[in-house]
């Protein structure tokens, strides 16, 4: 797609999503021409990173706040010049990754640049084969990230664990997806002993069963807990866990609980707690 030079200094977003582009083919001097960028979108590309030809270009953009690079072929590669980004560029504030193939190495990378970004809010790394290592922990050490999405990730027990002790020194984070990630029951006790500055938590598709709602409701009801929305569904909880999660219910905004085997009791325990509550606002019960 061709674009007027000099439309292209004054532009505050472009898009260059779907182009079949790659790190040859890109034309970078349309970035480094354009004064005000905000918003740059390159996802579904080919892009790899390797050359640095794009990064060099994002190094000169001050301006620059969101950068989508999602659907691209990064790797852990591509990731080491992502990291010198994150060091010079303290204008961003959210970074699409999504299905990169960034693996951990490549997580480890990323965690070292946000340790002295000053400006990131909002980091999304679904689908990048994380792994279950210490790996995803290291995202937790940014002094200012507010939002980490990390779903489909393979983190597993031993990764959720990691997180969990993450969480402990972070008073940042306040939403944190880990959907579908395989954290089940052992992986829970670690994450949700305790949910530092967490406000927002979504652990939908994790087999957690009762006992995970247990262990989230027992967070919630902690004094240091400022859990406000939760989504867990597909956990198969049941009408067990539904009891435990009817009786903090009072401490939330949200709750999903969408396709968990609850039945006619569990229903019955959600219905005696909304008699006397004042704070939930969205509820979400369907497939049950």
């Amino acid at each position: 797609m061709m674009m007027n030079f000099a439309d292209l200094v004054s532009r505050t977003e472009i898009d260059l999503s779907n182009q079949g582009l790659d790190d040859e083919s890109i034309d970078v001097a349309p970035l480094t021409a354009s004064r005000v960028l905000e918003t740059l979108i390159i996802s579904n590309n080919q892009m790899t990173l390797a050359n640095g030809r794009l990064t060099l270009a994002l190094l000169t953009k001050y301006s620059l706040c969101h950068l989508d690079l999602r659907q691209n072929n990064i790797g852990p590669g591509g990731a080491v010049n992502l990291k010198d980004v994150l060091l010079t560029c303290h204008s961003i504030r959210s970074i699409n990754l999504d299905d990169n193939m960034i693996g951990a190495d490549g997580a480890v990378e990323i965690g070292l640049g946000l340790l002295r970004n000053r400006s990131i809010h909002s980091l999304s790394m679904n689908r990048n084969d994380i792994g279950d290592g210490n790996e995803a922990k290291m995202l937790l050490g940014s002094p200012t990230l507010m939002t980490l999405s990390l779903d489909g990730n393979d983190i597993g027990e031993n990764g959720a664990s990691e997180i969990g002790l993450g969480l402990m020194s972070n008073s940042v984070l306040r939403r944190l997806n880990l959907y579908s990630n395989n954290i089940g029951i052992e992986g829970a006790k670690y994450l949700f002993s305790t949910c530092g500055s967490l406000e927002t938590l979504s652990v939908n598709d994790n087999n957690l069963g009762a006992n995970g709602a247990s262990m989230i409701a027992h967070c919630m009801a902690s004094c240091h807990c400022s859990l406000k929305s939760v989504y867990l569904k597909n956990n198969s909880i049941g009408d067990e866990g539904t009891r435990f999660l009817a009786i903090v219910m009072d401490y939330l905004e949200d709750l999903y609980v969408d396709g968990n085997n609850i039945g006619r009791e569990g229903a019955g325990e959600i219905c005696r707690a909304l008699q006397s509550n004042k704070s939930l606002q969205t509820l979400h019960l369907s497939r049950n």
